[in-house]
């Protein structure tokens, strides 16, 4: 049986991140190369195996990336747990926004941990 997996677009990360600046304020503007980097972070999550690996990849390459002047951590965080619940999976997470703002800390065994547990192992 062939699982068909939901991937965020260009166009949806951009809505997400309007919407983080309006509800929390902020920079807008995209990097030039924003969308470059943003398709190039979608190709390497679709080569990654698992759901929750993909996430972790998802998560921790858009919050680390330089796509848009600010919001990055927010919008990062809503687009991975959005492709979470478009894939099927309930994610109840703690720590959610220090983890988000600390992710330089962890490597993505972590990471998949916390998204997969709702906590880390640190």
């Amino acid at each position: 049986m062939l699982v068909t997996i939901w991937y965020p677009s260009w166009d949806f990360y951009l809505e997400v991140h309007s919407e983080m600046l309006m509800r929390f304020g902020g920079y807008p503007g995209v990097k030039k190369t924003g969308k470059a980097i943003f398709e190039a972070i979608m190709k390497e999550v679709k080569e990654t195996d698992g759901l929750f690996e993909k996430a972790a990849v998802m998560l921790s390459r858009l919050r680390r990336a330089r796509i848009v002047e600010d919001a990055q951590k927010r919008t990062a965080f809503i687009v991975t747990l959005t492709f979470l619940e478009m894939n099927g999976e309930r994610v109840k997470l703690t720590d959610s926004e220090k983890f988000v703002k600390d992710i330089l800390k962890y490597n993505i065994d972590d990471i998949i941990m916390w998204l997969r547990n709702g906590r880390s192992s640190r």
